[in-house]
């Protein structure tokens, strides 16, 4: 679950959404486990404690999915050929 968390924040930040990127980067660690370390203890006890962490990680993952999804939607959606594909050439590396 991380993993796609972690991999969603390199997507927008490599897209120039540095905005979301930071959003989202933070809310794992501050939006969500800050106040659930605060707060589930109260109720859990010890177990709360251990009980925050994977919340937090459960919770930034679905806002990712979210805003992923929500940015997917907004993509333009263009169908591609195979002969356009076959058109386009990779350049070459050589350095002859």
């Amino acid at each position: 679950l991380v993993g796609f968390h972690i991999v969603s924040v390199n997507y927008f930040q490599s897209i120039g959404k540095a905005g979301i990127s930071v959003f989202l980067s933070l809310s794992r660690q501050i939006l969500f486990l800050i106040p659930m370390v605060l707060i589930l203890p109260s109720w859990f006890k010890l177990d709360g404690v251990w009980i925050a962490q994977p919340m937090s990680d459960i919770l930034a993952v679905i806002t990712a999915v979210l805003i992923i999804t929500r940015h997917l939607k907004r993509l333009p959606h263009r169908q591609i050929s195979s002969a356009e594909l076959l058109k386009t050439k990779a350049p070459c590396s050589s350095t002859e």
